[in-house]
């Protein structure tokens, strides 16, 4: 017995409704819940597991109702009844549903093609989202870094701000600080524009993801829209065909009832020859009535032949259109699993944005906590620095007032020397004194020579007026030194106090500090010069008798140019360099 059509559409009606009541068994498997969603991921393919997972089961699913169609197919081929006579011959109605069989496979392979091309756009999609994403979280780290640096920008010109109005009291300070802060300034500016840039280039760059994930959301739209336009075709086309079946079944009843009339027609024709023979002696009218019969008789056995002929056609007919319902059954369940196979593929890509947008969300607060954490560890650290710079502060401060001490004992040595001048002094003009008076007495003595020792006098009194100039002079040198010293003592106290700044303002303040030490020297020296020049000038000149007269005073004036050049000015200048000089060098360090 062949298996009747209603068996087959009510187990492929059974099969459709388990591949749509079908649900996964496990949507997330347990290896795949503590595995982050990055690592769901295939690296090469970009695939989610759980799909590929799917996929594995359907083609399993597909596998085995292919191999219950091959058994069908095997029982229907050995129930079915071997045809006889011109069966080869096709008829019409085959060749139509062969086309339309033909036609619906080739719209099925035009699908599954536009499926798999949708597929591959959605994994090329997917790949380059990631690739969108991670350009995205690293653009958001460098805006990040910008922002930290800006904030510390900021910072440090609130600080320099402070400073500044708290701390500087003079215009030739606050020029290279105002050049530093025009060009903070500027730098900020930059970094501003930059920031601009970077945050218009994101913007774009989301724009860009943006227009291309609605692009790949309208084509997979088009897609599903095609392929429900294609379903809705061929269930008209199977409605069609269906009712096509329907109108060749009602045909073949129709000749069934035509055949059992016939054979009823038969029949009754046999009992009407028996009658005839039995009214054997009517042989004529049985003769013409045997040969009417026979005639009839052949007529109905062609007729016979033909509608048998006909059945076998009809049921070879009938073989083929069950076995392509069978293949149209398969391929709508094809569909409706390729279906279902999208559908799992569009679920799992929303979970997938879902977990997407939960991972950006916990993104955001690890990077707000990481700012957080940033902020608090830049607190601790200025904190931290400014507790070292107090401590530098203070090791400057105790070095500034050691270098203090130092030149306060130094000025007194200095005091010192010049009280042994002072008495050096005195004691020359007592002796010039005492040599006037011998002069003096000289010139009583002898008239000839007083000519001669009046000039000798008034040169001497010159003499002594330059002396005194010179001790007039060092007296103002002294006072000089005093100011200096005052003015390294301030310049070491607004070194301690600028140490704070940055290293371009110390250099700055000290290469001023330098040359203010390089002005205020330079007259030490000029005064010496002007000792070597009275000393030339005071050189002997008279003659023979003058120089034995006067030669205690040379020598009393050698003695003090001795002790002038020894301990005198350019000694404290050397030693005011050198304290220069180790307080430029710690500052340094």
């Amino acid at each position: 017995m062949a298996i009747s059509t209603e068996d087959s559409q009510y187990r492929s009606s059974e099969l459709i409704k388990d591949l749509r009541t079908y649900r996964p068994k496990y949507p997330i498997p347990k290896e795949l819940l503590d595995v982050r969603t990055e690592e769901t991921f295939c690296a090469y393919c970009g695939v989610s597991y759980l799909i590929l997972n799917e996929i594995k089961f359907l083609e399993d699913k597909s596998e085995n109702l292919r191999k219950e169609l091959e058994l069908v197919k095997h029982k229907q081929c050995s129930h079915s009844p071997i045809p006889g006579g011109n069966v080869d011959l096709p008829s019409n109605g085959e060749k139509h549903v062969s086309e339309d069989i033909e036609r619906l496979l080739n719209e099925k392979a035009e699908i599954i093609q536009q499926l798999d091309d949708a597929n591959t756009k959605l994994i090329c999609y997917e790949a380059t989202e990631k690739q969108f994403i991670k350009e995205l979280a690293r653009s958001q780290a460098e805006v990040s870094y910008n922002q930290e640096k800006l904030i510390e920008l900021f910072d440090y010109s609130k600080r320099v701000r402070n400073k500044l109005k708290e701390k500087l009291f003079t215009d030739s300070l606050l020029r290279p600080i105002v050049d530093r802060i025009n060009s903070l300034r500027d730098h900020i500016s930059t970094l501003n524009q930059l920031y601009n840039t970077s945050l218009t280039q994101l913007n774009n760059q989301y724009n860009e993801i943006t227009n291309k994930l609605d692009l790949v959301t309208l084509e997979k739209d088009s897609a599903i829209h095609k392929f429900n336009e294609l379903e809705l075709k061929y269930k008209e086309e199977r409605n069609n065909w269906s009712e096509k079946q329907g109108e060749q079944l009602g045909d073949i009843l129709v000749l069934k009832t035509k055949l059992s009339e016939e054979s009823k027609r038969l029949d009754t024709l046999h009992d009407e020859k028996r009658q005839l023979i039995l009214n054997f002696d009517l042989t004529e009218q049985l003769d013409n009535q045997l040969q009417k019969h026979d005639l009839t008789e052949r007529n109905y056995k062609e007729r016979e032949e033909c509608l048998l002929n006909k059945m076998i056609n009809i049921s070879e007919e009938l073989t083929n259109v069950k076995k392509m319902n069978d293949q149209l059954n398969s391929a709508l369940e094809t569909s409706k699993q390729e279906i279902f196979e999208l559908k799992t593929i569009k679920d799992s890509q929303n979970e997938i944005h879902r977990q997407l947008e939960i991972k950006l969300q916990e993104m955001e607060k690890e990077f707000n906590v990481q700012q957080y954490n940033k902020e608090l560890t830049l607190e601790k650290e200025f904190k931290l620095s400014f507790e070292k710079k107090e401590l530098e502060l203070q090791q400057i401060k105790s070095q500034t007032n050691r270098i203090i001490e130092q030149l306060t004992s130094e000025l007194k040595q200095k005091e010192r020397e010049n009280i042994v001048l002072q008495e050096e002094h005195r004691r020359i003009m007592e002796t010039m004194k005492e040599e006037i008076n011998q002069l003096t007495n000289s010139v009583n003595n002898s008239d000839s020579v007083r000519g001669e020792l009046e000039n000798q006098i008034q040169r001497y009194q010159q003499e002594v007026k330059q002396l005194y100039a010179t001790v007039e002079k060092e007296c103002w040198e002294r006072d000089e030194l005093n100011s200096v010293l005052a003015e390294t003592r301030d310049q070491l106290m607004k070194l301690s106090n600028s140490s704070k700044k940055s290293e371009s303002d110390q250099r700055q303040s000290n290469l001023h500090e330098s040359q203010e030490d390089s002005h205020s020297l330079p007259p030490i020296f000029s005064s010496s010069v002007k000792s070597e020049q009275f000393t030339k000038r005071t050189l002997p000149k008279s003659s023979k008798t003058s120089n034995s007269n006067n030669g205690t005073a040379r020598r009393s004036f050698q003695n003090f140019k001795n002790i002038r050049d020894t301990s005198g000015l350019a000694a404290t200048r050397r030693q005011i360099a050198a304290i220069i000089f180790a307080t430029k060098s710690m500052t340094k360090k």
